[in-house]
């Protein structure tokens, strides 16, 4: 996919930076200094304020599909 004329990161750097946020653990700041961004553009991608389009996959538990099941486009 392309990226927009704008954007500073790719869709595989957010979806790295999403996996790696953990909340209370890993600090925006940490993000932005790792991923050369702001520290509110960390943030705006981790709450899915910017960058929506671009879903991650995670583990996560559904009902229907089993324990472990990796649900596509599941947010946290």
């Amino acid at each position: 996919m392309k990226m927009h004329h704008r954007a500073k990161l790719a869709d595989d750097q957010v979806r790295a930076m999403r996996a790696e946020h953990l909340p209370y653990v890993t600090s925006y700041e940490a993000l932005a200094r790792k991923y050369g961004c702001g520290i509110s553009t960390a943030r705006d991608i981790c709450t899915y304020r910017t960058r929506k389009k671009v879903l991650s996959i995670i583990p996560t538990l559904s009902r229907d599909a089993g324990e472990g099941a990796i649900v596509k486009g599941a947010r946290p």
